[in-house]
């Protein structure tokens, strides 16, 4: 939430998610100290606590009730690597998600692979049913992120697009409009090129 006062101080007012166990949201504390951190800007877009697929199985009876609470303060859960566990449908309609990150490994190749392109247009429609977003994860090549466009797919993280990096960088490249490179290769002709990684 520091973080994100130094952004909305740069005029910059992006959804921040942060991954948290079972284990630590379960705490009677939780609801409270999220509560007492959360900014007043009118700006403030929201927050997400993603929560592993195979954590929400387990314990989706908790989760479901603090996702209740969390969306009270404009809170969303997201299930993260969606696909690496085996979440039933009868589950998924019971938990409050607002967002289904799918799991890199049917992302990696999703352009050329017609079994991972056809799983990944799957949890984009089913996400998209039960009212949330989907975000595609470990987008590495210029042609996965074009093919995840094509299923409507909401939005996407990788390497493709950054590494990891302190927030004040982030702010920077943001500002910056680094992003350009990524949209000027999108409107390029498709074609077969180098795999475009920015960090291995």
């Amino acid at each position: 939430m520091a973080d994100w006062a130094a952004f909305a101080r740069q005029r910059l007012h992006p959804i921040l998610s942060v991954n948290a166990p079972v284990s630590v949201i379960s705490m009677p504390a939780f609801i409270a100290l999220v509560r007492s951190v959360l900014p007043s800007d009118p700006a403030f877009p929201g927050l997400i606590v993603e929560v592993t697929e195979d954590e929400v199985i387990h314990d989706s009876a908790w989760v479901r009730e603090i996702g209740n609470q969390l969306k009270l303060y404009n809170v969303g859960i997201s299930i993260d690597d969606f696909g690496s566990a085996s979440a039933s449908l009868s589950r998924l309609n019971d938990l409050p998600f607002t967002e289904v990150k799918i799991d890199r490994s049917f992302v990696l190749g999703c352009s050329s692979n017609h079994l991972k392109r056809s799983v990944c247009q799957t949890v984009v429609d089913l996400g998209h049913r039960f009212g949330a977003t989907v975000c595609a994860e470990g987008v590495e090549t210029v042609g996965d992120l074009r093919a995840l466009i094509a299923m409507e797919c909401d939005s996407a993280q990788g390497y493709l697009f950054a590494k990891a990096m302190p927030a004040a960088e982030f702010a920077s490249l943001l500002l910056g409009g680094s992003f350009e490179s990524i949209k000027s290769l999108l409107q390029t002709p498709d074609r077969r090129g180098p795999r475009l990684v920015l960090s291995a």
